[in-house]
């Protein structure tokens, strides 16, 4: 990969501007994968380049109805907790005012 091609033969001097693995090296190695991947599985020397796009699809189509799917869910838990937020609102309301006439009945 690219990195390499800052080796010199010494691996005590070698800087490969990678970060360190817990500093975001793994984020990094992904990008220089997507990089190089790409070119060389859609090229059209590639003599399985159809059973990798159809691959390619497939897990695009995959990826996007679990999205979906976590929005659909995601968007009803909301909606479930706004509906439970606005329905004990009005019960918190009545026992303040509760509370309130209370107080002003009990002399002290």
């Amino acid at each position: 990969m690219r990195h390499m091609e800052t080796y010199k033969g010494h691996t005590t001097t070698w800087q490969s501007d990678l970060n360190d693995e817990k500093h975001g090296q793994q984020s990094q190695v992904i990008k220089l994968r997507v990089k190089y991947n790409n070119p060389i599985l859609s090229s059209q020397l590639n003599e399985r380049k159809s059973d990798v796009l159809e691959a390619a699809k497939a897990l695009c189509v995959d990826i996007a109805s679990k999205k979906l799917t976590n929005f659909v869910i995601q968007s009803s838990q909301q909606s479930q907790e706004e509906e439970i937020t606005k329905l004990s609102k009005p019960t918190t309301q009545k026992k303040k005012k509760d509370i309130d006439h209370s107080l002003e009945e009990d002399p002290e």
